[in-house]
Parts: structure tokens; C-alpha cells; sequence
């Protein structure tokens, strides 16, 4: 939406749109930020909508506005930053009677994960451009369709000729969303693409079709689900899934209870500064999480047993013998007894590096056990499972020999 740093327009009340004050919008670290002289006298904290128009971006709707700054004197002077913002070359958008059918999204995260390339052909002297993709899913429950997209535009000029790669995903629905069940729909193809690809990057567009025009308008707001550098936690392709993708994104859209568990384990996998005791704890309430909605039913649970119902992945992964399982699972519930209810007097656990590497190995049991619910074919499980072993084993001892220093010895 935004090609510009800075624009210029006027915006307003909607219930007084024939006083309209000027204002500066402003596009800065991915937020949206209005400079006017649109002020109350009395003390707020925001305003719940603004309208407005501005030169190169049409007709604008500002939902959410907190103030970051106010002052007076001879003029006001406010400045909101708006949560969502729509434009539209043609109309103003009311958001709260706006209902929705169809809209897409442009993200870069699918060219990567729809892994194809344009080739130069030497012999014949031409380009061989890849097969576009056009993956249409019904999510039945949903009364949706969801199509993924990889396209190529291209760009030319007296000194280059290139390839553009487009990425989109667009959903198509029978009945009338709002548009924060529309942001939810997207939001949750996002966390799949997080969860098993291990990217999703900020969207460059989001696209929407006016049910009273026919025209397209266009949504912006900071998007905080995302991750632009690769993560490996399971980093598989669009053609590793593909052939069983539209059973799987018909149970991962349905299912609560495997995106909740999922959910903590993307939470792990976005957190950049939280301690390596932190993450352990979350993935230990994976772990529950999952076992309470699919596990065993047990009359008194315990951290034990929801550790045993896995004993089969737990040996694979670690490559320990079964009897030394139960002192492994033991000394991983002291340490939980450390962290999580403070017991002093508990003298044997594991550091903050042992840590984080139990905490992928649940993330990994977690996993591979919502792969099973999903559907995902015993070679897709094999390879998550070779994954994990790869980190729990090769990458810890690697990061081991790494951290040792000198004037801890």
C-alpha cells in the first residue's frame, strides 16, 4: 500500500466530514502515523475511527487511532497511529458494515516455499520459465476455498529484462465475513506456513473486493506473525506436501486443539530474547496440552506418564537405552519442580543450556505426534523425526564445544 515515507490528504470525523483538517501521513518501521491539527479539547486516549484522503493513496479509513502525542498552544497538535488502515480509490470503507467474500494476500514467504526456478537454456538460447502453480483447497467445514498461487510478472527497460516471482494466497468464502474473521483466516494459514516451513514474511498486499462496487480495496496493519529468516525447526517445501495438502489444511483449519498446541510451539519458535528456563516451561505446557487433548486419560495424570506415552519418539530422538529413561524423565520433572515452583531444594537438574535442547526435543515430540493427527504421510514423519535427532544430538554437541569458556574452567 505504501510506496512512499510520507504523504499528504486531509482527514475527519465521520460524524462531522464537513470539517476536514489537514495531516501528514506518515509510514515509518512498518507503522502508520498521522500528524494533525485534529484534536478535542478534552482529555482521550484514542479515537475509534478516522476517514480521510490522501494524494497517491485515495480514500482512507483509520480504525483504532492511539494518540502518541499531543500538545497545545496557538494550533493542536495530535499524533494517532491507526491499528488497521484501508484505502480505496473509489469510496470510503466503513468497517463496521463492511462485510467480506473474497480477498488475497501477497506474501514473498510462498516463493520461497514453492520451491521453482526459471531456467536460461544455453542450446536453444531462450528461458524455460517454471510451471505456475494454482492450488485450489476447499475447507469443506469452512464453506471456504483457499488458493495458493505462484505467478511471474516481469519488468523491463533499455538496460534489463527480469522475472518477477509472485506469491499469493487468496480465500474465497460462500458466506459474509468481517474483516477480522478474514485476518483470522489468513492468521491461520500463516502459523502453518510457520510451523512446518519455518518462514512467513510481512505481506506486501492485502487485497479486498468491495461487495457494493465490484472494485478491490486494500488493508494494511503491522503484522506480528512473522519471521523473514528461515527457521529450521521442520522446513518442509510446498512439494514435500502437496500431494496430501488438502487434507491436511482441511484438519489444520478445523482443528482447534492441534493449532492450540501448535500455537505455544510457534510461540517458542518467534521469541528472540526469552530464557532458555522460559522456553522449557512453554514447551512443557506443549507437551500437556497435547497429552490432555489426545493422549491417555488418566485419573491422576503426571508429567511421567504424558513423558512415557511417547517412549518410542523420546529413545529414537535421544538414542539412549530404555533404561535410562526413567532417571532422563526424572531428572527433567526436578528441574520442572526448580523453575516452575521454585523448589530449593532440589540440587540436581539441568542448566540453561541442557535446557533449551529437552525443550526442542518436546517441541519435536509435540510435533511429529500433531503430524500423526494431521495426516502427514510416514515419510514426512521420518524426515521431521531425522530433523529432531540432527538438532538434539548433532547441533547440541556442536553448540556445546562452542559455548565452553575459559574462565568458566
Amino acid at each position: 500500500m505504501f510506496d512512499k515515507s510520507k504523504y499528504y490528504g486531509e482527514i475527519w470525523l465521520p460524524e462531522n466530514e464537513n470539517t476536514k483538517h489537514f495531516c501528514v501521513l506518515e509510514f515509518i518501521d512498518g507503522e502508520v502515523y498521522l500528524e494533525t491539527n485534529l484534536a478535542s479539547k478534552n482529555s482521550e486516549y484514542k479515537r475509534d475511527l478516522l476517514y480521510g484522503a490522501f494524494n497517491g493513496l485515495g480514500f482512507m479509513t483509520f480504525i483504532n487511532n492511539s494518540i502518541k502525542s499531543s500538545s497545545s498552544g496557538l494550533i493542536f497538535h495530535r499524533k494517532y497511529n491507526p491499528e488497521y488502515t484501508f484505502a480505496s480509490s473509489n469510496h470510503i470503507i466503513n468497517p463496521l458494515t463492511l462485510r467480506i467474500k473474497e480477498f488475497k494476500i501477497d506474501n514473498d514467504a510462498l516463493n520461497n516455499w514453492i520451491r521453482s526456478f526459471h531456467l536460461f537454456n544455453y542450446d536453444d538460447n531462450n528461458i524455460e520459465k517454471a510451471d505456475d502453480v494454482n492450488h485450489k483447497i476447499k475447507i469443506v467445514e469452512k464453506s471456504i476455498q483457499v488458493e495458493i498461487i505462484k505467478t511471474t510478472n516481469y519488468a523491463s527497460d533499455l538496460s534489463s529484462f527480469n522475472f518477477i516471482n509472485l506469491g499469493f494466497i487468496s480465500f474465497v468464502s460462500e458466506s459474509k465475513l468481517t474483516i477480522l474473521e478474514c485476518i483470522e483466516l489468513y492468521r491461520t494459514f500463516q502459523k502453518f506456513l510457520l510451523f512446518y516451513y519455518g518462514k512467513s514474511s510481512h505481506f506486501k498486499s492485502i487485497l479486498i473486493k468491495c461487495l457494493s462496487c465490484g472494485n478491490w480495496f486494500s488493508l494494511y496493519f503491522n503484522d506480528s506473525l512473522t519471521h523473514d529468516d528461515t527457521m529450521s525447526f521442520t522446513s518442509l517445501a510446498y512439494e514435500d506436501v502437496k500431494d496430501d495438502l488438502d487434507k491436511i489444511l482441511n484438519i489444520w483449519f478445523t482443528n482447534e486443539d492441534i493449532r492450540f498446541c501448535a500455537d505455544i510451539i510457534i510461540e517458542n519458535l518467534l521469541s528472540k530474547k526469552v530464557s532458555h528456563s522460559r522456553r522449557f516451561t512453554n514447551s512443557l505446557a506443549t507437551l500437556e496440552a497435547y497429552n490432555k487433548r489426545f493422549g491417555i486419560k488418566y485419573s491422576k495424570p503426571t508429567l511421567e506418564r504424558y513423558f512415557l506415552e511417547h517412549k518410542g519418539i523420546l529413545l529414537n530422538i535421544m538414542n539412549i537405552e530404555d533404561a535410562d529413561l526413567d532417571n532422563y524423565i526424572k531428572k527433567i520433572i526436578r528441574s520442572r519442580d526448580f523453575f516452575v515452583h521454585g523448589n530449593k531444594n532440589q540440587t540436581d537438574y539441568f542448566t540453561e543450556f541442557e535446557l533449551l535442547y529437552i525443550s526442542f526435543l518436546i517441541d519435536y515430540i509435540v510435533c511429529i505426534e500433531l503430524s500423526k493427527q494431521i495426516g502427514f504421510s510416514q515419510k514426512i514423519i521420518n524426515d521431521i523425526l531425522m530433523k529432531a535427532k540432527s538438532v538434539f544430538l548433532d547441533m547440541q554437541s556442536v553448540n556445546k564445544m562452542l559455548s565452553n569458556c575459559i574462565l568458566k574452567n
